[in-house]
């Protein structure tokens, strides 16, 4: 039995791609490899952020079973009425039950890189020149919404839900011995250099910051919520020290 010599004409059959389907490109390939690669690197970098915000999408929306046993508070407008406990919290403390968000605060810390960052390792931090608890003015609060996960500390990804917060939801800091509780009125995102979220005023109110997208510090993710117990009516003046003229850069 004789073997068929394949011609030109043969192997033109076999290999072009009206006869064998579409040929993709070698620039093509390697451009689907490359964005791949780059999805998964982000992926593990980002684990943690990510298995939470999965997670949280499969729970049920309206974490019901979370924020059932809080307390409501009511009469706004003079004494506020809190009907219900208060959660027993540490001292220097934040909690945020609609994300299940607890961790400790490290307060004063200047805007020194190195300074914020071990801060940010231990928790979340309270930017200096800002108020405290209990004060006229915006107390300044942030931390990580995701860095590496080779990355020292146990709260790379605090803030990974804090996109999930929505408006009337509430934020609880332990702080000298009294539990603070502020009801968010505002959310927005910022760039890196806006400097109005630092803004002190004449009212008792809480900013929570974060870097956004998760993963990346090309925006700062911003929720500013009011004190609404104890009655911030009898919250005491700053000491004198002039806010921050910068955010702190974080990822």
């Amino acid at each position: 039995m004789k073997h068929k010599i394949l011609t030109e004409t043969d192997l033109e059959y076999l290999f072009a791609s009206k006869k064998r389907g579409v040929r993709f490109p070698l620039w093509a390939i390697y451009s689907v490899i490359f964005i791949a690669s780059l999805v998964i690197i982000f992926t593990v970098a980002n684990f943690s952020s990510i298995s939470q915000k999965i997670g949280y999408s499969f729970r049920n929306q309206d974490n019901s079973s979370e924020t059932s046993d809080l307390p409501t508070i009511s009469n706004f407008g003079d004494d506020p009425v809190l009907t219900g406990s208060i959660p027993k919290l540490e001292e220097n403390t934040i909690f945020i039950p609609k994300i299940n968000v607890t961790a400790p605060i490290s307060w004063n810390v200047p805007n020194i890189p190195d300074k914020v960052s071990v801060g940010l390792e231990k928790g979340t931090i309270h930017l200096a020149g800002t108020a405290l608890p209990g004060e006229v003015g915006n107390v300044f609060i942030t931390g990580h919404s995701s860095d590496y996960l080779w990355a020292k500390g146990n709260y790379k990804s605090i803030f990974a839900l804090m996109s999930e917060l929505v408006i009337g939801d509430q934020t609880y800091i332990r702080y000298a011995n009294v539990t603070y509780i502020y009801k968010i009125k505002s959310k927005n995102t910022v760039k890196p250099d806006n400097l109005s979220v630092l803004k002190q005023g004449s009212d008792s109110t809480l900013t929570i910051m974060t870097c956004w997208p998760v993963g990346t510090s090309l925006y700062r993710m911003i929720d500013v919520a009011d004190q609404i117990y104890p009655n911030p009516k009898s919250n005491s003046n700053q000491d004198a020290e002039s806010a921050p003229n910068t955010l702190p850069d974080i990822r």
